[in-house]
């Protein structure tokens, strides 16, 4: 019988990757960077990707002080949320509302069994999400 040296088999698999104590941050291997992600209603939200540590968390702290406002457990504290502007991507802005429309008992489609809500009419004019119109209003097919 062979005996295991305990050594890994492979050490060019076997690399130290980066590992961050900060919330909402993982490694991403393939980009090489640090995806930013939250959990909000369930769902596992994707905030973005950064080479930075520090900036991947202030994203972090912005996407969960807009999501839950004062009850966000943030990485550097409420303070420097609400000292001065926030901006969340759009993944974020649309997850708020679709949430929002969900709880909204009118906003319900009949004869949808599953009880979902009817997504908002969202589009994008190249600076943010725009509400209302419809799709072949804005020229897409």
């Amino acid at each position: 019988m062979e005996q295991c040296s305990g050594a890994p088999r492979n050490t060019a698999n076997n690399q130290q990757r980066p590992k961050s104590d900060l919330r909402g941050l993982s490694w991403d291997r393939k980009h090489e960077g640090w995806r930013v992600r939250i959990y909000y209603q369930g769902k596992q939200r994707h905030i973005g990707r950064f080479s930075d540590e520090i900036e991947a968390a202030k994203a972090y702290d912005a996407a969960a002080y807009y999501l839950y406002g004062d009850s966000a457990i943030t990485n550097f504290g409420l303070d420097s949320c609400r000292a001065g502007n926030i901006e969340v991507s759009s993944f974020i802005v649309l997850a708020k509302q679709q949430a929002a429309a969900c709880s909204n008992p009118g906003s319900l489609r009949p004869g949808n069994r599953q009880g979902y809500a009817a997504a908002p009419q969202l589009q994008y004019d190249g600076n943010a999400l725009v509400g209302g119109g419809s799709a072949s209003q804005a020229g897409i097919a």
